[in-house]
Formats: C-alpha cells, sequence, structure tokens
C-alpha cells in the first residue's frame, strides 16, 4: 500500500514538473519538456530572482489551472496556462528581489492571469481557432501597473543585472557574431526580462528541439528584418529600440508561419506581418516606449489581427483558400515528458 502512494506522489509530481518545464517556452511554440528546462536553468544563472519568480509564477497559474478551474491535464500540457503565469513572475521579480513580502501579490496575479487564460480558450480558442499567445499576462500587467509602481515605492525593488562572470562572454560575442543575430539574441532575452544574449542561444537551442524547419523561419526572418532596418538606415531608439524591432518582426513570422498551411501565400503573408509588426514596433519606439509589456504588443496585435482574417471555418478550406489555418494542437504537439508509466493524461 504504502509503495502504491510513493508511485501515485512520484507520477504526480513527476507530472507537475512535465507541465511547468512545458510552460516555458509555449511562446517559441516549443512544446518539449527539454527545452523548458534548458531556459529555466538560463533563468536562474542571469538572475536567481528572476528565475525564482517565473518558477513562482508559473507554478501558481498551473496549479490554480488544475485544482480550481479543473482543467485537463492534457489541456495544461500545451504551456499557455503556466507561460502567461510565467511572465508575470517574471515582471514582478524587481519587486520580488527587493522585498519577499512583495510574493503574495505575485501569486495573486498570476492566478488572476490563469482565469483570464481559462476564459480566453473558453470564448477565442474554442469559437475561433484563435491562440491566448500572451494576452493574459498583458492584461494582468497593465492592470496591475498602478499596484507595481505602488509596492516598488513603498517596498522597494532591485535591478537584476547579469553575473558578472558572464559579461566577457558577452562581450567577445559582440565582436564576433554578425549583427542580425546579436540583434536578434538579445531581443529574445529581453522578451524574457534579461538584457543577455544566452537566453536567445537557449531559444535556437528550443526551435532545434522543435525541428529545423522552425529555427531555420526564425534565423531568416530576423536576418531579413534587420536588413530591412539597415537599408533604410533605421538608428532611432538605440541598441535596445532596434532590438525590439527586430524581435517584433521575428515572431510575427515565426507565428503566422506556423500557424498557416505551407503555401507561397501563407509565405507572403507571414513576411508581410513581420513587416508590419516591426514598423509599429518603430512607432512604439519614437514614443519612447521599451518596457516588455508594451515593446511586444505589435507582434501579439498583428498575429492576431493577421490569423482573424484567414479562413475561420472548415468550409472554407474546402473552398480552396489559398491561406488555411493550422488547429493549435497541430502547431505545438506535446513532445516528451518527465513522466514514468502511462505519463500525463490527455497526451
Amino acid at each position: 500500500m504504502e509503495a502504491e502512494v510513493e508511485r501515485y506522489l512520484i507520477s504526480r509530481l513527476c507530472q507537475f514538473i512535465d507541465l511547468l518545464s512545458r510552460g516555458y517556452t509555449f511562446i517559441l511554440l516549443v512544446n518539449h519538456p527539454a527545452a523548458g528546462a534548458a531556459l529555466c536553468v538560463a533563468l536562474f544563472l542571469l538572475s536567481p530572482w528572476a528565475g525564482a519568480a517565473a518558477l513562482a509564477g508559473n507554478a501558481a497559474a498551473t496549479l490554480v489551472t488544475l485544482a480550481v478551474l479543473k482543467v485537463d491535464p492534457g489541456t495544461v500540457r500545451y504551456g499557455v496556462f503556466g507561460g502567461n503565469g510565467l511572465f508575470v513572475g517574471l515582471a514582478w521579480a524587481p519587486l520580488i528581489a527587493g522585498n519577499v513580502f512583495s510574493l503574495p501579490f505575485l501569486l495573486a496575479a498570476a492566478a488572476l492571469c490563469a482565469l483570464l487564460t481559462y476564459l480566453w480558450q473558453k470564448t477565442m480558442l474554442d469559437r475561433l481557432n484563435m491562440p491566448a499567445l500572451i494576452v493574459p499576462f498583458l492584461a494582468v500587467t497593465w492592470l496591475g501597473l498602478p499596484l507595481i509602481r505602488f509596492l516598488g515605492a513603498r517596498l522597494g525593488q532591485a535591478v537584476l543585472a547579469a553575473p558578472s562572470w558572464w559579461l566577457p562572454a558577452e562581450e567577445a560575442a559582440s565582436r564576433r557574431v554578425p549583427g542580425p543575430f546579436m540583434d536578434m539574441f538579445h531581443g529574445l532575452g529581453y522578451l524574457f526580462y534579461q538584457d543577455s544574449m544566452l537566453i536567445g542561444l537557449v531559444v535556437f537551442f528550443c526551435w532545434f528541439v522543435a525541428g529545423w524547419k522552425t529555427a531555420l523561419t526564425a534565423a531568416t526572418a530576423g536576418a531579413g528584418v534587420w536588413t530591412a532596418l539597415w537599408a533604410s538606415g533605421w538608428t532611432a531608439g538605440g541598441d535596445m529600440g532596434r532590438t525590439w524591432i527586430v524581435i517584433n518582426g521575428v515572431l510575427a513570422a515565426l507565428l503566422l508561419g506556423l500557424f498557416l498551411r505551407p503555401s507561397a501565400g501563407a509565405t507572403a503573408y507571414s513576411l508581410g506581418g513581420a513587416a508590419l509588426a516591426a514598423w509599429l514596433s518603430s512607432m512604439v519606439v519614437r514614443f519612447g516606449r521599451t518596457d516588455m509589456a508594451t515593446s511586444v504588443v505589435p507582434f501579439v496585435s498583428v498575429v492576431l489581427a493577421f490569423l482573424s482574417l484567414t479562413g475561420l471555418r472548415h468550409a472554407r478550406d474546402e473552398a480552396g483558400w489559398i491561406l488555411r489555418r493550422v488547429p493549435l494542437d497541430e502547431v505545438t504537439v506535446p513532445r516528451g515528458g518527465w513522466c514514468p508509466g502511462r505519463g500525463v493524461r490527455g497526451s
């Protein structure tokens, strides 16, 4: 009897770790626990506070989704619930580093994020096949911004910087890595609130785990967007401004490219979305906004808008539309797992 209980508890723990690891890379459309574990380790190496806050937000959102909202683990396995909570944790990390008494507010924000994600899944995803992406995180962050500023003024907050042992590697890489890729690596770091190309390198590892096609699409899109900026002489906003422009273009091209059936029309459509996301990002930079919660709005809004203009019903696909949508469960197929035996229900 005790052995059965022990096996049951171990199985549940492995299942929970498996679900958490998938939340780290859901926005990259990579659904593999090894990729999530690599990103988790990278966050802890660059900033233990950021790593801990991200893990706390991820765990809180996942627990609320499973225990309170009673969502099937097979659905949670796509990572969107824990992933949105993870980004909430990263947004709150400076407050947690300044004063751990901010932790209950972080957990409450992550729980609210899980609820918003659940409501989106029941409405927009089920009815229109529109992915939530990081919309719940953005909503919670904007709503909670006054509270974050208030707590930062009252309880204090810390500046999270990369460790000194990593800085020589950053400097050496900046002299050797071509400009387009440096911008992309740093942009992917900013996406996870880290001013370091280490995150970008790990993200490329995650994309290669997902498949060479995904990595090649991201690299090509990033190089194309950066080249267009370089050719037009864009320099406003400095390095950070240019980096946000590149990453918005990269993610717009990547997500649209993977959410549409391969075709010449889909390729042109994705590149058009990347160009529009980059232009909108340049407008955001011109207004001096380079915080993460605002800087990612261009790619999120462009992806959702462009997907809404494609075929929403199977009847339209059968009629021969060039742009055909791919269901979410085909875009990000759960792979691998930490669970022994039968694994996660719904897998």
